[in-house]
């Protein structure tokens, strides 16, 4: 491996590269390949953050594999609910500050969360809803059930939401779930979520692990 103090490539001018660069341009060419693999594998496992995502969107752009980045790039955005072009460099829109915006608590509970019937009412309004999850930290039970009734109760078009901060949430969720210490009503929140977010892939391989987790037959789409 070549270290970045003892030489610098500039692809930016004529003749930049060696006469000879077959070799450097296969080096290069296989290493981005097997880096696309191996983020490919770790959506597929579900364990890739989004900045995971972002840097797969990349590597396709980079490579002309466009057809694999508009299919990543539908996923993304149905997932976290933001465009993927937004987090790989694009300057960010500021919030509508007509929108209603529902913070989620520091700790979900039956209790702490706002009302359903608002954030549906806020959902189908002109204006849109925004559900904030940046501040979550924990839920009860209470909380996890609460959540799955308001992703089954939500629809899925003519809706104006956004849904912010809830990736971390989720990967936690999944983990947690997935461990010794995982109870049904993760799962169930967890199904919810995804059904939402039309993320049939993720949907089918939870719900493999929940059958054999629990050895029963996995849930439908």
């Amino acid at each position: 491996m070549m270290r970045a103090n003892k030489i610098a490539l500039d692809f930016t001018s004529p003749g930049a590269l060696p006469p000879d660069s077959t070799d450097l341009i296969r080096q290069i060419t296989a290493e981005i390949e097997t880096s696309i693999r191996t983020l490919e594998q770790a959506l597929e496992t579900n364990v890739m953050k989004e900045a995971g995502w972002q840097l797969l969107a990349s590597f396709y752009l980079g490579t002309n594999r466009i057809n694999d980045f508009s299919a990543l790039k539908s996923r993304y955005e149905n997932c976290f609910k933001t465009p993927i072009f937004a987090e790989l460099g694009q300057e960010k829109q500021p919030p509508d500050s007509s929108d209603i915006t529902f913070e989620i608590p520091q700790r979900i509970t039956c209790q702490s969360l706002p009302e359903i019937p608002a954030i549906l009412e806020a959902c189908t309004s002109r204006d849109g809803a925004v559900l904030d999850f940046s501040r979550v930290q924990s839920t009860d039970i209470s909380g996890i059930k609460a959540l799955t009734n308001l992703f089954t109760q939500l629809p899925h078009d003519r809706i104006r939401l956004k849904i912010t901060g809830i990736a971390r949430f989720i990967d936690n969720l999944e983990k947690t779930a997935d461990s010794s210490s995982g109870i049904e009503e993760m799962w169930n929140l967890l199904f919810a979520y995804h059904r939402f977010c039309d993320d049939m892939h993720t949907f089918d391989d939870l719900a493999i692990k929940y059958a054999t987790r629990f050895s029963i037959s996995p849930p439908s789409w």
